[in-house]
């Protein structure tokens, strides 16, 4: 059975999560005219965008530009990034499978393009959708345009953080929660929804098909 199987980008297929804070702690110190240190984002950050900005007291109407500097920062040399071990095999397994491959991210489209394609992944997607594209999860508008008429029971969500396991619930998809992020809240992943929390790469084949059957 041909699947939809739609991955999460930083802390899920990437390990980046260090670099996001380091460039947002910049960013934000430009913008608001003032430090913002690296304990203080972390005690305001938060995987929704519109959330974070509103602590910062950002206004919404700068957000699309403040995305637009972030993805230019962030995907800068200075930061590097790297495939997380075995995503790319799982990537090519479960393409070779039959299955449609999906990116859905709040990273903006510039960045996720171009970290992908560096490190040699953009290629097994047949589509992605960024907070350039879409309103940032949870909200599905993005879910939507990618996957159009496919009935949710086959489609998979698998991401690190709990707005991709409330995307998915939204969405009435399966939600696969990812652990093997530093930083990645198990217990977060729980309350919100997730359908199986798995702890390595290796693992994820197994816990979709263990959905796939009706199975948790």
């Amino acid at each position: 059975m041909s699947l939809h199987i739609v991955f999460d980008c930083d802390g899920t297929l990437i390990s980046s999560m260090s670099s996001v804070f380091a460039g947002l702690v910049k960013l934000l110190s430009s913008t608001l005219e003032r430090p913002v240190s690296q304990k203080e984002l972390m005690e305001n950050y938060d995987s929704n965008i519109d959330k974070m900005f509103e602590r910062f007291q950002i206004p919404l109407d700068k957000k699309e530009y403040l995305l637009d500097q972030w993805g230019k920062l962030s995907s800068s040399s200075q930061y590097e990034y790297q495939a997380y071990e075995g995503i790319a095999e799982l990537l090519h397994l479960l393409s070779k499978q039959g299955h449609s491959l999906y990116v859905w991210t709040a990273r903006d489209r510039y960045s996720t393009v171009k970290i992908l394609t560096d490190l040699g992944l953009l290629r097994f997607f047949e589509d992605l959708k960024t907070s350039t594209d879409a309103p940032t999860k949870p909200d599905i508008t993005a879910l939507k345009e990618m996957l159009g008429d496919v009935h949710p029971e086959k489609v998979f969500v698998i991401g690190d953080s709990y707005t991709d396991m409330l995307g998915a619930q939204n969405y009435k998809a399966h939600a696969i929660g990812v652990t093997w992020d530093i930083f990645a809240d198990e217990q977060a992943l729980k309350q919100s929804g997730a359908d199986i929390i798995v702890d390595s790469v290796g693992k994820v084949e197994g816990a979709i098909n263990k959905l796939a059957k009706g199975e948790k």
